[in-house]
């Protein structure tokens, strides 16, 4: 998946996340403070600072928060490298959740695998990573 693809997934997913809404949303709400509290007496050269101010404040914020988007982004590209490097390697397993499809656990190293096999809970396993679908690995028993 390409850089933007990554990028409009993130906000996609994040859109009804009230601090996503919030970092957006900050900027637009300054400008319309500004202007309210100086309705009645404003120029255009009031105006024309108070649009400024606005786009100095909401650029610096708006880095802030595409900053904190490209950090998840990248995280998000380690967490899938990471889990594509344990397709083929053996892990133990803590089975915590059965479900009909089978079972669902976390390795040695804390990540999220399931097997296809129901297993009783606090069971603990050994098994092959053999693929990932959405950030859990899938392991068969050994």
């Amino acid at each position: 998946m390409g850089f933007m693809a990554t990028v409009i997934k993130y906000i996609k997913e994040n859109a009804n996340n009230d601090s996503f809404k919030i970092k957006i949303l900050t900027p637009i709400i300054i400008f319309i403070i500004l202007n309210w509290f100086t309705k009645n007496n404003m120029n255009t050269s009031q105006l024309f600072l108070n649009f400024l101010a606005t786009l100095i404040f909401g650029g610096l914020y708006a880095k802030y928060a595409y900053s904190e988007i490209l950090k998840q982004v990248q995280e998000n590209k380690n967490l899938v490298k990471y889990l594509n490097q344990q397709i083929g390697r053996k892990a133990t397993v803590l089975v915590e959740e059965i479900d009909p499809t089978g079972s669902y656990g976390k390795s040695q190293h804390f990540t999220k695998i399931h097997i296809d096999k129901e297993l009783p809970k606090g069971l603990i396993v050994n098994c092959k990573i053999y693929k990932m679908n959405e950030n859990i690995l899938k392991a068969k028993l050994i």
